[in-house]
């Protein structure tokens, strides 16, 4: 009886040591925008002073000169309303509502445009007030806090006067996974992002474009892809700003090609993916080849580390994983079964290395009424034995308002370290402490593991352990690269390529 009570015990305990996840925390100080590098983290700070009377002058000179500007275009946004209008009545003529809703639809329009007008005469005086009297920047930067304890500042040369330069209080800032390379856009610069390297302990300026988000850095930092600032197209560039590639954000409606901006991107060194509320667009950088599949309410898209599979999820919840390269449907997690496992997703944060685990956000609020507003949760969810094994709440806002979608957590490319974001501008480090690595076809232990040619059961071109990779054919433009000049080497036990300078 006992002998059979250890089977039964033992059996039960088996799901429980398949994994290993635990959060050991580092660190937490306070910081704006904190983001996650490869030697530590990162958060932008601000030095400033009360502006000196001249400075209020010229100030005051540029913003009436501003303000002009603006009233000048006042007759283009009475056309476009105008249009609107005209527009908005063809279609209330076709379908007729009632009375009293027709009668407040047909005043809707005059109602806007009062609005405008008195908005403006509103607007002048406290605009005025704060562009004038807002303190002056003296100093910005990073603060970078290593892992290992000791920090430096990376301070920002905007190489203009510093009378210009007024707080943000909105800070948008990406990193390339590999921590070479940063880029920029603050609220107080609206439209402008700009992008540098870190050499030295120093912020070295490459570029700068005119450009919205999402933008994003392939992983070693080669290529950096924005929006324009219409949102209707994407752009890829190199770590130079040389154009690479313009990509139009359109599907088509009813028959009629029409503009939708995108919601997130996922950018590699080979291909592009864009999200948005209606479909998922993958770019290959080299050919410009594109494909698109539909995805009612798209809402976020991550590559995996290997670059051969996108992750992506749906305002429903919905989990798929494409191939990247055909965007054929691998998988779909349902989300009632997801549900059923206290598992909500609104954005995916991560991917671990070896995709056991996935790593989503969501607002607590969207699914209970009596959970805190402006918070979210992060679920580390454990693919193979369909378990969530850590669940941390009370995290930042998915939506930072400015800029976008700003996610309260990121992870280093290892799944070493994971930085969260709490209300307050409180930051919090943590180390990771799991066993994710398993057997596989990418498996590896070291560089020698790894080849590319071949795959011995599918008969296409892959790269991963040589046991199951056929090296006697080869691949070339997949197996190098854009620019010829990958190598498949072992990384965090994946087979992977590396660009080789």
């Amino acid at each position: 009886m006992k002998r059979w009570m250890l089977i039964i015990l033992f059996i039960l305990l088996i799901p429980l040591s398949t994994y290993a996840f635990e959060l050991i925390p580092i660190a937490q100080f306070r910081g704006v925008r904190a983001i996650i590098l490869k030697e530590g983290v990162g958060y932008y700070y601000e030095k400033t002073r009360p502006p000196t009377e001249d400075e209020v002058k010229k100030r005051l000179e540029w913003f009436e000169q501003e303000w002009e500007k603006l009233k000048e275009k006042e007759p283009e946004f009475e056309k476009a309303l105008s249009e609107g209008e005209k527009k908005f009545k063809e279609e209330l003529s076709k379908r007729k509502p009632p009375t009293f809703l027709r009668d407040f639809f047909m005043s809707v329009f005059p109602l806007f445009r009062l609005i405008a007008k008195e908005g403006m005469k509103m607007a002048e005086p406290l605009a005025k007030n704060y562009f004038t009297k807002a303190p002056v920047v003296v100093e910005a930067g990073f603060v970078i806090k290593r892992f290992d304890g000791s920090s430096y500042n990376l301070k920002i040369d905007f190489h203009e006067e510093e009378w210009k330069r007024m707080p943000s209080e909105g800070i948008y800032p990406i990193s390339s996974s590999d921590g070479r390379y940063l880029a920029l856009m603050t609220e107080s610069d609206f439209g402008r992002i700009r992008v540098f390297r870190i050499e030295k302990e120093k912020l070295e300026p490459i570029f700068e474009v005119v450009g919205s988000t999402p933008f994003a850095f392939s992983p070693n930092g080669e290529y950096f892809s924005y929006a324009s600032p219409n949102r209707s197209h994407m752009l890829v560039v190199d770590k130079e700003g040389n154009p690479i590639r313009n990509i139009p954000i359109s599907y088509k409606i009813a028959g009629k090609k029409e503009d939708i901006g995108p919601i997130r991107i996922a950018l590699s060194e080979s291909y592009l993916g864009i999200v948005s509320w209606i479909g998922i667009k993958r770019v290959d950088l080299k050919s410009g080849e594109e494909k698109e599949v539909r995805l009612r309410g798209g809402k976020s898209i991550v590559f995996n580390r290997t670059g051969d599979r996108i992750y992506a999820n749906s305002v429903g919840g919905e989990v798929f994983i494409y191939d990247l390269k055909s965007l054929n449907l691998i998988k779909k997690l349902d989300p009632f079964y997801l549900r059923k496992r206290g598992v909500y997703i609104q954005y995916i944060a991560s991917i671990s290395p070896e995709e056991r685990f996935i790593a989503v956000l969501y607002d607590p609020s969207s699914y209970d009424d009596k959970a805190p507003l402006e918070t979210s949760t992060l679920l580390i969810y454990d693919l193979e034995s369909d378990r969530v094994i850590k669940r941390v709440e009370n995290l930042e806002s998915i939506t930072g308002g400015f800029g976008g979608v700003f996610l309260p957590v990121s992870f280093t490319e290892d799944w070493s370290y994971v930085l969260l974001s709490r209300k307050g501008n409180v930051v919090e480090l943590y180390k990771i402490k799991g066993d994710y690595v398993k057997s596989g076809k990418k498996f590896c232990q070291s560089d020698s593991d790894c080849v590319c040619g071949i795959d011995k059961e599918t008969g296409e071109c892959a790269f991963g352990n040589k046991e199951f990779i056929d090296t006697s054919k080869q691949c070339p433009d997949f197996c190098t690269g854009i620019h010829g000049g990958f190598r498949i080497r072992c990384v965090y036990n994946l087979c992977r390529p590396v660009l080789i300078k």
